[in-house]
C-alpha cells in the first residue's frame, strides 16, 4: 500500500471518528447545561424544536410519528444530503435527512411568534443559524428515527459545525414531548418560592413573550432560555412596555410596487389604543438609518394603503412611529426585497441613496421628479383609455366579421350535410332493394336445390332398397344351390345296396 493509500484510510478513520463522535443529550439538565443551542436573541432553535415535537406523537411502536409529511418540504423544511459528512452518513440506507430552521425561505407557514422575531431582528449574525435536523424512513417520511441540533458554522460558510452537533436521546425527545404538547399550558405553572428572582423573572419574560404559544413556556425555561429586554439589541426586538407582543402580532406593514416602480404602503391590524395617539409610518433606507426618508400619517385608519413617490428599492422597510420628543419606534416590517415584488409589476434595481439627517439627494430627486412622473401618469390614463377605446372598436368588428364567418358556416355545413343526407338515403334504398332482390333469388335458388337433392335422395334410397334386395336374393340362391350340392355330395358317397337279380326266362320272370 503506498503512500497515498495510507493518507486515504487515515483521512478516513479521521472522519469516521468524528462522525460517530456526535454527543447525545439524555435530560433536560443536559440541553440546558452542555449546549447553548437557542438560548440567546435572536436564536430560535429550541423554539424551533418545541414546534417540531408538538406536530408528532410516538404512536403504539415506540416510534415518533409526525402529523405533517416533511418531504413535502413545508414549514421551510427540505432534503439535507450531508456532504460535508457532519453526520453519520445514510448512503445504501432507507433513511433520508430532513432540515427545519431556514427561515430566510418565504412562505414557509411556520407561525408568526417565529417569523415575527426573524423579521424584527435583521442586521443581527446568529438570527437564522440553529437548525433541527431530522432522520426520516424514504418508505413513510412521516416516521422520524432521529433528532439533532446543530448551529451553522461561524467559520465554515454554510456548513455546520460538529462540535455545536448533538443527538437528542429518546428519552429526553419523550420529555420535550410532554411539555410541548399542543394542548399544553404552562402559563399558570407554579415555581418553589426557592427559585432564584432572577429565573421567576425569567419565567414571566418568556410567558410575555410567546402569548399565543403557552406550550413554550415550560420548556423553554427548563431548558434555559433567555428572552430579551425591552431594549435594542442590534435586532429591534423592542416594543415599548405598554404594548403587549399579542398586539403587534396582527401588525402587519408591506411595501409593494406602482406600475410606475414607486413604493406602495399598505398597513393592517393597528391595535385600536394605538391609534388614540398620532401614529405614523415611516420609510427608512435600512435597518441602520435612525433617520426616515418620509413619514405619513395614519389619520385613526386601522389599515389603508399610500401612494409615495420613493422608488421601491431593495433595503427599504417601514417602521410603525409613535409620539414622543422624539418618534419611537413600535413595530418594525422586514426589509423591502425586489425578488418579493408581484410577478404583474416589474421594477428595475437602482442603487439605494444614503440618507442624511436633514435633506438628502433622493428626496431633492423624488421632488423634481413627481410633476414629472404626475404627467406621466396622466399621459398613461389617456393612452390606456384610448387604446381601450380602439381596443372595443376593433373587438367589436372582429366579433361581427365572426358572426357573419359563423353564420355562412353553419348556412354551408347545413346544405352539405342535407346533401349528404340524401345521398345517403338513395344509396341506402338501392342498396336494400338489391338485397332484397338477391335474397329472394337466392331463397327460391335453395329451395329448388333442396327439392333436387331431395328426389335424388328418394331415388338413391330406392336404388339402394331394389340392390339390396337383389343382393339378398342372389345369396339366397347361393345358399341353396350350397346346402343341394352337399346334400348330393353326401348322397353320392354313401354305399349302395346291391340290386336283386332278376332272372329273365322266357314267359315270366322268375326268382
Amino acid at each position: 500500500m503506498g503512500p497515498r493509500g495510507l493518507l486515504f484510510w487515515l483521512a478516513l478513520c479521521l472522519v469516521l471518528v468524528r462522525i460517530y463522535s456526535i454527543n447525545v443529550l439524555e435530560t433536560m439538565e443536559d440541553l440546558k447545561k452542555i449546549t447553548n443551542f437557542g438560548k440567546h436573541f435572536p436564536q430560535q432553535g429550541l423554539v424551533l424544536l418545541c414546534w417540531l415535537l408538538s406536530q408528532g406523537k410516538f404512536d403504539q411502536n415506540g416510534k415518533l410519528r409526525l402529523n405533517f409529511n416533511p418531504a413535502e418540504e413545508r414549514f421551510g423544511i427540505h432534503e439535507y444530503r450531508n456532504d460535508q459528512l457532519t453526520f453519520p452518513s445514510l448512503s445504501n440506507t432507507d433513511f433520508l435527512y430532513f432540515t427545519l430552521g431556514n427561515l430566510k425561505i418565504p412562505n414557509n407557514q411556520l407561525p408568526n411568534y417565529i417569523t415575527r422575531i426573524f423579521s424584527n431582528s435583521r442586521g443581527h449574525p446568529k438570527r437564522n443559524v440553529d437548525r433541527v435536523m431530522i432522520q426520516i424512513q424514504k418508505n413513510d417520511p412521516t416516521v422520524v428515527d432521529k433528532v439533532y441540533i446543530t448551529q451553522h458554522s461561524e467559520n465554515k460558510g454554510s456548513d455546520y459545525d460538529e462540535d455545536l452537533t448533538y443527538l437528542i436521546g429518546k428519552e429526553l425527545l419523550k420529555k420535550i414531548l410532554e411539555l410541548c404538547r399542543p394542548d399544553g399550558d404552562s402559563s399558570n405553572q407554579k415555581h418553589d418560592d426557592n427559585d432564584h428572582q432572577p429565573d421567576h423573572q425569567r419565567f414571566q419574560q418568556i410567558q410575555s413573550m410567546f402569548q399565543k404559544a403557552p406550550y413554550l413556556h415550560e420548556f423553554l425555561y427548563l431548558a434555559g432560555y433567555n428572552p430579551p429586554n425591552n431594549v435594542n439589541q442590534r435586532g429591534k426586538y423592542n416594543c415599548p412596555a405598554k404594548y403587549e407582543h399579542s398586539e403587534l402580532e396582527n401588525i402587519k406593514l408591506e411595501l409593494r410596487s406602482k406600475l410606475n416602480g414607486q413604493a406602495r404602503i399598505v398597513w393592517e391590524g393597528i391595535p385600536v389604543e394605538m391609534l388614540k395617539k398620532e401614529m405614523k409610518i415611516g420609510i427608512y433606507n435600512d435597518e441602520d438609518e435612525d433617520n426616515p426618508l418620509v413619514e405619513y400619517s395614519l389619520n385613526g385608519r386601522a389599515y389603508g394603503e399610500i401612494d409615495t413617490h420613493l422608488a421601491l428599492n431593495r433595503g427599504l422597510h417601514l417602521r410603525l412611529l409613535k409620539p414622543m420628543t422624539i418618534f419611537e419606534t413600535v413595530y418594525e416590517s422586514p426589509g423591502f426585497d425586489d425578488s418579493e415584488i408581484e410577478k404583474d409589476h416589474t421594477v428595475a434595481r437602482e442603487t439605494v441613496e444614503k440618507s442624511h439627517p436633514f435633506f438628502t439627494f433622493n428626496n431633492l430627486f423624488s421632488l423634481v421628479i413627481s410633476p414629472f412622473s404626475n404627467l406621466f401618469s396622466l399621459v398613461f390614463l389617456i393612452f390606456s383609455n384610448v387604446f381601450s377605446l380602439v381596443y372595443f372598436i376593433v373587438s367589436s368588428l372582429f366579433s361581427l366579421v365572426y358572426f357573419i364567418v359563423s353564420s355562412l358556416f353553419s348556412l354551408v355545413y347545413f346544405i352539405v350535410s342535407s346533401l349528404l343526407s340524401l345521398v345517403y338515403f338513395t344509396v341506402s334504398s338501392l342498396l336494400s332493394l338489391v338485397y332484397i332482390t338477391v335474397s329472394n333469388f337466392f331463397s327460391l335458388l335453395f329451395f329448388i336445390c333442396q327439392e333436387i337433392l331431395f328426389a335424388l335422395g328418394k331415388l338413391i334410397s330406392l336404388v339402394f332398397s331394389v340392390c339390396f334386395n337383389l343382393v339378398t336374393l342372389l345369396l339366397t340362391a347361393l345358399l341353396i344351390e350350397i346346402v343341394r350340392r352337399a346334400i348330393t355330395e353326401v348322397t353320392d358317397n354313401r354305399p349302395r345296396a346291391a340290386p336283386p337279380i332278376v332272372v329273365v326266362s322266357h314267359g315270366r320272370p322268375g326268382f
